[in-house]
């Protein structure tokens, strides 16, 4: 589990080979796993109060959380959460990398394409419909 401070938010990255059987329709699991995320941030980053928290999952990479302290208040955590559960995630690659990917698109002046390795390490979870709808596909 990966967890930075980004502006605004924590950003919580968990790879599949980690959760390879994770099922994010078992309520247990996962609140087995948020009950982990949440003391681990409330430790370290000393957290609470109502916290709002966007999931992306994609079946090859993993789980992407997007955690936002909404109201500070006492030393009660609440939470309310959104899962992305059709996510695509894909990356950014260079143009001389091009032929090394399949799927690729162009758009705002860059090549995207779809996630498909780890060792991709730009991943973009959100926002890739777009890139697929309106880039231009390369092939």
């Amino acid at each position: 589990m990966i967890i930075s401070q980004e502006d605004d938010y924590f950003k919580v990255i968990i790879y599949r080979e980690y959760i390879p059987d994770f099922d994010i329709f078992d309520k247990d699991k996962i609140g087995e796993l948020f009950k982990d995320i949440l003391i681990t941030l409330e430790k370290k980053y000393n957290l609470s109060g109502l916290l709002d928290i966007d999931v992306y999952e994609n079946l090859e990479y993993g789980l992407v959380m997007e955690i936002r302290n909404v109201v500070e208040y006492y030393d009660e955590i609440d939470v309310k959460i959104h899962f992305h559960l059709d996510s695509i995630f894909m990356c950014e690659i260079d143009s001389n990398d091009i032929i090394l990917y399949d799927d690729i698109y162009y758009y705002k002046d860059k090549f995207y394409s779809l996630y498909n390795k780890k060792i991709d390490s730009n991943v973009i979870y959100k926002d890739c419909y777009e890139i697929i709808d309106k880039g231009i596909k390369i092939c």
